[in-house]
């Protein structure tokens, strides 16, 4: 792909220049990273829709599909957030042009957050039905659901009535978002936050619960994926805090945690979904036999305890 630069663009450049920062205009590169992912996106959104059509079919309807479909839309956020936050992208909105509502919003709380905590309430009903052996009430949902939205909207609700200045504003004619010191601490710090949750939870499943389909290790799998994007994210965060202007780093920061978000999803669901595409029957009697050797185990553990 070849680009011609418009005035415009050369314009932005020369006026980093002129503040001792180097540029890299946006191009070609940029460019193949949007479409890229949001093609990996697109077939995201496709098997979850296929998802939504079979969930009577049991692997899939075991994953809890109204959690995953979430975890797809929130996903699909982030990418929004992280293209127009990290400038692969001309913002050409006012709405765009707004720090708060991309960095944080997007990116931040409806995007990657949203994600952790979903993962986080996934954990938490795979505890009470391995671990406890209940069927999860719906008022626990509920009060999941509120915490879930308490954990993600409060901190983004208060970063937006404090003056942009003392968070992260944009600086028009470089089409940057320029953070301020102590919130990029704190944006990192809650960022950290969730991840720990999210961590916590996949553990605690893994480690004290014995589940079926190893859905505790796949779902430890996807949380640490999205770990390691977010202390590539941090690292680069803070070791180059003008990434952004670089075509590579910039690039690099997106990819990682779009595979991350992306991976994670097909790490939980890829079984299922492609299970139920092109091997229904085979899987659906593999998911019995295990489902049945999983309850003979607990039953014999039930037994011994007694005895």
């Amino acid at each position: 792909m070849s680009f011609a630069l418009t005035d415009k663009e050369k314009l932005r450049v020369a006026l980093a220049s002129l503040l001792g920062v180097h540029m890299d205009p946006i191009g070609a590169s940029d460019l193949a990273v949007v479409v890229f992912w949001s093609t990996a996106h697109f077939v995201q959104l496709l098997a979850a829709a296929y998802m939504l059509a079979h969930t009577r079919y049991r692997p899939i309807g075991s994953q809890q599909p109204g959690v995953m479909l979430l975890v797809t839309l929130a996903s699909c956020v982030w990418f929004v957030g992280d293209i127009t936050a990290n400038e692969l992208v001309h913002p050409v909105t006012p709405l765009l042009r707004d720090c708060v509502f991309t960095a944080v919003w997007l990116r931040s709380a409806l995007g990657q957050t949203a994600v952790l905590a979903l993962l986080s309430h996934r954990a938490l009903c795979l505890f009470v039905k391995y671990g406890l052996r209940r069927h999860v009430p719906a008022a626990m949902t509920l009060a999941s659901s509120a915490l879930l939205l308490a954990t993600t909207l409060t901190p983004a609700v208060i970063i937006s009535v404090l003056p942009r200045t003392r968070t992260v504003e944009y600086v028009a004619g470089l089409e940057i978002c320029n953070f301020d010191r102590r919130f990029k601490a704190a944006a990192v710090g809650l960022g950290w936050l969730a991840l720990a949750g999210a961590l916590a939870g996949a553990l605690l499943v893994c480690v004290r619960v014995r589940c079926a389909h190893a859905e505790g290790a796949r779902l430890l799998a996807g949380a640490l994926l999205l770990g390691a994007a977010n202390a590539m994210h941090t690292g680069v965060f803070y070791g180059r805090a003008e990434y952004a202007a670089s075509r590579g780093w910039r690039a690099a920061v997106v990819c990682v945690d779009q595979a991350a978000a992306v991976g994670a999803w097909w790490l939980l669901m890829g079984r299922a979904l492609v299970g139920c595409a092109w091997r229904r029957q085979q899987l659906l009697a593999e998911w019995t036999q295990e489902s049945q050797a999983h309850h003979a185990t607990k039953r014999s553990v039930i037994v011994t305890t007694i005895q």
